[in-house]
């Protein structure tokens, strides 16, 4: 594993809020999506990036915990800037990223607008 010597930071960017037209192009020019965060209703731009073919830096626990596996994402203590950096130096390595986004592919099978429709009429029909 790589050295925390590494200056992260000089390859990070911090975007802050992005316009919906932009997210896709940022997507696609990144090598990982990291979201350590602390509060969260749903993680949509976590199977955003999925989606997009990223490997995932991402908070352990709850909503994140409920669909992704150690093996799907790389699953932080986000009160920890140490193992968020670890992890990021971590899944930079080519073979570490591909493992995750390969075991990552099927949740969005999961959480298609069709499937999600099919699990309200459901429970409607109780």
């Amino acid at each position: 594993m790589a050295s925390l010597d590494i200056k992260v930071g000089e390859s990070l960017i911090l975007p802050g809020v992005i316009a919906d037209d932009d997210l896709p192009t940022l997507y696609q020019a990144a090598d990982a999506f990291v979201f350590p965060s602390l509060k969260e209703g749903w993680g949509l731009v976590v199977l955003e990036a999925i989606a997009s073919g990223l490997p995932v830096i991402t908070a352990n626990q709850p909503p994140f915990t409920e669909f992704l596996s150690e093996q799907q994402a790389v699953l932080i203590d986000p009160h920890d800037p140490q193992a968020i950096a670890q992890a990021m130096l971590q899944i930079v390595q080519p073979h570490i990223a591909q493992s995750y986004i390969d075991q990552s592919r099927t949740i969005c099978e999961f959480y298609t607008w069709e499937h999600s429709a099919k699990l309200h009429l459901a429970g409607y029909r109780g």
